[in-house]
């Protein structure tokens, strides 16, 4: 029994042995394999299929991409560490603008050669003509000779409907200051107006100040005189209580408005939006936006939403009243804002709403524009093509060109660079040697506007005055009523004041401080050069402001201005006299703040007393009720 035990476990050994000896044989084999396919795949670049499934697992389950060939790899643009080769230059985005901005109509705006007869207008009516004739307009602007048939052309013949019962195109206007584009909205709007039957707002001029509020409001009035059209002003000039009595009827019966067109300010419109029973611009026809780049860039508490949420009345309130509006503001027709014109849309004929867009320098920014939801907008730009940026940034124009940036035809450009403390003297320099006359200075800031006055005026020689805020409406018109007469050879004001001013026959301007933005300087040098005529405009730099204000001259699509110098010499004749001055300004501005300061104690004495005056009274009023 033993020896065949033995025997078993030996044959189970031989057999275990034999086993063990295939299967490392079989081990080796496969090693030898792959060692062979990973040779083959480096020197064939290629690899064996059975292999590749039996052995590698594929590149599919693990998610690892394969390797690009080196030749893709240089498409990529990116940088690979180590590398030799150079990355392709990576081209910037380019900004892809709507076609009515990208494609704008151009209008010559050369006034030597392309001005229009009032008699060969089209579309104008003679009562228009007329008027124009009266006022010794013969002749109308480039600018006026394209815009105003463009908005009459879109009308029916005396309605304010659209023509074909259409909704009318939206109007914006980019052209220099001076170039007539107030009489380009006035013109259209007066006459569309003149066969209208019962007073509503039905035109709604805004503009950014006062000022060029009662400006425009006289120019509306010069063309309605005669007529039974009526122009309304609210800008903040008169109370708010005067402003309602004026605008609006407190009857609850009939029509509610008291005017045909209303010229104001932004925050006077939503107050009245807000707070003047029976104010409604359900009946407003046009809306014009001057100055519009800058009505845009400044919020005024949200003006323009709540100005096309007031005009826009998308339910109608026929058949309801509501107890707390008179009965004359609820009975209004549907009026939604324009859109695709189908079938049902011509159902119901609603009054359209048109916005005019003007400024010297139209913002090309789609942002900007999207909260006006123009409608099928058509851009009018001053003579030129307009181009883009490398960057695909700003639009620009050329010298003689205009297209987001409107420069005057008759405008020569200069830049003067001034040692420190140098400025001050320059302007001097130019009244008093030069004999510049119908100056008008920029400066940046209203301390700065004050201080400059009283150095010229300390000075002496010069006739001169200053343009701020801290002036009445009365004493800024009388002071621009003498400037007009010849009676001042210097108008110092800041870019906010004389914005859109239209203060004529200015000859020169000259920016003491060097505007921030392209728009500033070219809403500058505006106020000459107006209407055809000549103007020079002087920048004064010093040295570290040469650089920005290249590159703001580059954004206007030039490439460099020209230098006016001034011989050393002849500034330092005036040396002597000037530092005298200098030191009589500081004695100047030292009295005058110590009178500030007294005043102010006078004030707040007052105010204390009147405090304890009322204190007494009701302290009595409760005694005596006691």
């Amino acid at each position: 029994m033993e020896l065949s035990v033995d025997s078993d476990l030996s044959k189970d050994h031989l057999e275990e042995d034999k086993i063990i000896k295939v299967t490392k044989k079989k081990e080796r084999k496969k090693d030898k394999d792959k060692s062979v396919t990973k040779d083959e795949t480096v020197s064939n670049g290629k690899r064996d299929s059975e292999h590749e499934q039996d052995e590698v697992p594929s590149q599919e389950k693990l998610d690892i991409p394969e390797e690009a060939p080196k030749d893709e790899i240089k498409e990529t643009g990116f940088t690979v560490i180590g590398g030799q080769r150079k990355d392709k230059e990576v081209k910037k985005v380019q900004r892809v603008l709507p076609d009515w901005l990208a494609k704008p109509t151009i209008i010559n705006s050369d006034f030597s050669s392309n001005v229009t007869p009032v008699e060969k207008m089209p579309y104008l009516d003679s009562h228009i003509i007329r008027k124009l004739q009266q006022h010794e307009i013969n002749h109308l602007f480039p600018v006026q000779s394209v815009v105003i048939p463009a908005i009459l052309s879109q009308m029916e013949i005396n309605s304010c409907f659209g023509s074909g019962g259409y909704d009318p195109s939206d109007i914006c206007v980019s052209a220099p200051t001076g170039s007539g584009k107030t009489l380009a909205y006035v013109l259209p709007i007066v006459q569309s107006l003149l066969k209208r039957v019962v007073c509503h707002l039905r035109a709604l001029v805004i503009l950014p100040t006062k000022d060029l509020a009662n400006q425009v409001k006289q120019v509306f009035e010069l063309f309605t005189e005669g007529t039974n059209l009526r122009v309304g002003l609210a800008s903040g000039s008169k109370s708010f209580a005067k402003d309602q009595e004026q605008l609006v009827s407190l009857s609850s019966c009939g029509s509610s408005s008291r005017v045909d067109i209303l010229i104001c300010t932004p925050g006077r419109l939503v107050d009245h939006i807000s707070s003047t029973p029976n104010f409604t611009l359900h009946h407003v026809r046009f809306l014009v936006i001057d100055e519009a780049d800058r009505l845009l860039d400044q919020s005024y508490h949200g003006w323009l939403g709540k100005v096309l949420k007031a005009a826009y009345n998308k339910q109608s309130t026929s058949g309801f009243i509501n107890s707390d509006r008179p009965v004359s503001c609820n009975l209004q027709t549907i009026r939604n804002p324009p859109g695709l014109q189908t079938a049902a849309s011509f159902a119901t004929i609603q009054l359209p709403l048109q916005k005019l867009l003007f400024s010297a320098t139209m913002t090309h920014s789609p942002e900007k524009l999207a909260p006006l939801q123009l409608y099928q907008p058509i851009l009018f730009t001053a003579t030129g093509s307009v181009n883009q940026t490398n960057d695909g940034g700003d639009y620009t124009a050329d010298v003689t060109t205009a297209g987001r940036y409107s420069i005057p035809e008759g405008l020569s450009e200069y830049m003067t660079v001034c040692n420190n403390g140098e400025k001050p003297l320059m302007v001097l320099y130019c009244l008093t040697q030069l004999k510049f006359q119908r100056v008008l200075c920029f400066v940046s800031s209203l301390e700065a506007t004050h201080r400059l006055y009283l150095l010229v005026k300390l000075y002496g020689g010069v006739q001169a005055a200053e343009y701020s805020s801290n002036l009445t409406p009365q004493q800024r018109k009388g002071i621009l009523r003498d400037f007009k007469l010849g009676k001042l050879q210097l108008l110092i004001c800041s870019d906010a004041m004389a914005r859109g001013m239209d203060i004529q026959d200015v000859l020169y301007v000259i920016s003491y401080d060097v505007p921030n933005y392209v728009r500033s300087y070219i809403h500058r040098v505006g106020r000459t050069a107006r209407a055809g005529n000549k103007g020079t405009a002087i920048t004064l730099l010093h040295s570290d402001e040469v650089h920005h204000f290249k590159e703001l001259i580059q954004k206007t699509g030039r490439e460099k201005i020209a230098k006016y110098n001034i011989k050393e010499e002849k500034l330092q004749l005036m040396e002597e006299k000037y530092q005298d001055t200098l030191g009589q300004l500081q004695d100047a501005v030292k009295l005058e703040s110590q009178k500030k300061s007294q005043q102010k104690g006078r004030h707040e004495v007052i105010k204390l007393l009147q405090e304890q005056f009322m204190n007494n009274v009701l302290q009595r009023n409760t005694e005596e009720n006691s």
